[in-house]
């Protein structure tokens, strides 16, 4: 694959963009683009961006909960609507999550360090299999979490 993606012009007409896709490319596409998509996630987050993207409670974690009501809100009282730092910490939470799915796609690296603490002895294979089932519901929920805020990855 070849990936070229020019900067945005004053007319988007004129913004190059030149893909190449091989053929081996589509024998494991889930992979193919997780190169891509795992290293755009780490730039957007550690980025020093304009907003947030809302998140809703449902997705996060109890800590990170907030009134719903002041997510809305644009009121000059800073008691009526939510501060920006946990505004940040809402959306940092999320796009950690879905880093989390792609890194593990990328690497499999916690199925890694699982499988070296079972098979040396460390943990039992039901610790084993619960912290499989952990991870593998937390690298879903990553990739629940693109799909559902895909089209709020911008600034």
């Amino acid at each position: 694959m070849k990936v070229e993606i020019g900067p945005y012009t004053d007319n988007d007409e004129n913004r190059v963009v030149n893909i190449e896709i091989d053929d081996y490319d589509l024998w494991n596409v889930d992979s193919t683009l997780t190169l891509i998509i795992h290293p755009i996630l780490v730039k957007f987050r550690d980025s020093k961006r304009m907003g947030f993207f809302t998140v809703m409670n449902e997705d996060l974690p109890d800590e990170l909960q907030v009134d719903e009501k002041k997510l809305y809100s644009y009121s000059s009282n800073a008691e009526e609507r939510v501060s920006e730092e946990m505004l940040s910490k809402r959306e940092i939470y999320i796009l950690n999550e879905m880093i989390y799915a792609f890194e593990n796609i990328k690497n499999n690296f916690e199925m890694d360090v699982l499988w070296n603490e079972y098979d040396s002895g460390k943990i039992s294979k039901e610790e084993f299999m619960k912290k499989v089932d952990l991870h593998e519901n937390r690298k879903q929920n990553g990739l629940h979490l693109f799909g559902k805020y895909f089209q709020s990855l911008w600034d």
